[in-house]
């Protein structure tokens, strides 16, 4: 009859505790892939956030002769509510300025139209009325107040293509500006009032499409 005060041999217990650290170093596994995977995760999102900062999503440049000035338009993926990630850059002979646009989803809503004001200045019509008003002279990027006379603006052209960018000459395709809504009447304080629809389609757009 087996005595059940009889301790163990040193050898079971030694197989016992063996089997147990295996269980440990099983159980051990998950937590540190989990881990491992956590630590990419943060790593990749802190690395795509500072990339979205640095570098943009798409650009595209143009020069304008008559003001000696080139504009540059920068759209980053920027993954914040208060920034459009829509940046202007003007290089003219006072110098070089960069400022902020405002605007949405510019994946989809990138058309920018470039006017040459009768004053030697450049307008800067975006998606919705968010519109600017650029002085190469005194390096200044601002919103454009309402009920600007628009009327004696000559017409560059637009920055349009979302992550495929180009500047779009007027020689190439008619004047249009989005609003981005559907059933929408044009307010009378906004500029170029007779150039505003819901859509620009590219298509529709070209010199001689009808």
């Amino acid at each position: 009859m087996d005595d059940p005060h009889r301790k163990s041999s040193p050898a079971f217990e030694q197989q016992g505790s063996g089997w147990a650290k295996l269980g440990l170093a099983f159980l051990a596994v998950p937590v540190v892939v989990i881990a491992t995977f956590a630590l990419l995760v943060s790593g990749w999102v802190a690395y795509e956030m500072a990339r979205s900062r640095l570098f943009p999503a798409a650009s595209a440049k143009t020069f304008v002769p008559e003001l000696n000035t080139s504009i540059e338009f920068e759209l980053y993926s920027i993954m914040e509510d208060n920034d459009s990630g829509r940046y202007l850059t003007v290089s003219s002979p006072a110098g070089r300025f960069s400022g902020k646009i405002s605007g949405f989803d510019w994946a989809h809503w990138s058309r920018t139209s470039l006017y040459m004001t009768e004053d030697h200045k450049i307008a800067v019509l975006g998606v919705s009325y968010s519109d600017h008003i650029v002085d190469p002279e005194k390096r200044t990027i601002d919103i454009m107040p309402p009920n600007v006379p628009s009327e004696a603006w000559t017409y560059l052209g637009a920055f349009d293509g979302g992550f495929n960018l180009r500047f779009i000459p007027a020689s190439e395709q008619r004047e249009c500006n989005p609003t981005a809504m559907s059933e929408h009447e044009v307010p009378p304080w906004a500029p170029r009032p007779q150039q505003w629809q819901e859509w620009c389609l590219q298509n529709d757009l070209r010199r001689g499409a009808r």
